[in-house]
């Protein structure tokens, strides 16, 4: 069942899991589908992730650059 048809049958979807880097990590873009928006890029947020492995010494994974697409921008 989807997150949409789970929202006619609930006041309150619990989700968790599913923001990673990985491609089977599919919530954001589920909850994104079931309110008819898109993700998009958001710089910003992408930005500070960057930032955030920069100060940590490895080089942010290509495949990370998922966690900074959100419908709107979400804070740390």
């Amino acid at each position: 069942m989807t997150l949409q048809a789970r929202s006619h049958e609930a006041d309150v979807l619990i989700v968790n899991g599913g923001l990673g880097p990985t491609s089977d990590d599919l919530s954001a873009l589920a909850a994104a589908q079931a309110c008819g928006v898109e993700l998009e890029l958001q710089q910003a947020w992408l930005a500070q992730m960057e930032a955030w492995f920069a100060s940590r010494g490895p080089v942010m994974a290509a495949s990370n650059r998922k966690q900074a697409e959100r419908s709107q921008p979400m804070p740390s």
